[in-house]
């Protein structure tokens, strides 16, 4: 054979044009650099499936520049 184990598929080799694709930009400053942050959520011991309080990470981006947290309506308002 190729190389292949018997019953796995060939990568999938997808080709695309990142500098034809639309830059999301910060509509607070303009800015084109994101970092990844997170968020901590608290969950109540009443919502908790164990019954004790905990903390929930989610993760966000946020500009690099002036802290705006990366939202839908922020990357759907650029597509328009």
């Amino acid at each position: 054979m190729d190389g292949m184990n018997i019953g796995q598929k060939p990568a999938m080799t997808l080709k695309v044009d990142v500098d034809a694709m639309p830059t999301i930009k910060c509509l607070e400053c303009s800015s084109m650099i994101w970092q990844r942050g997170l968020i901590l959520k608290w969950m109540s011991p009443l919502q908790s499936p164990s019954g004790r309080g905990e903390i929930l990470p989610v993760e966000v981006l946020y500009c690099k520049n002036c802290g705006a947290v990366l939202s839908q309506s922020m990357i759907e308002e650029q597509q328009k």
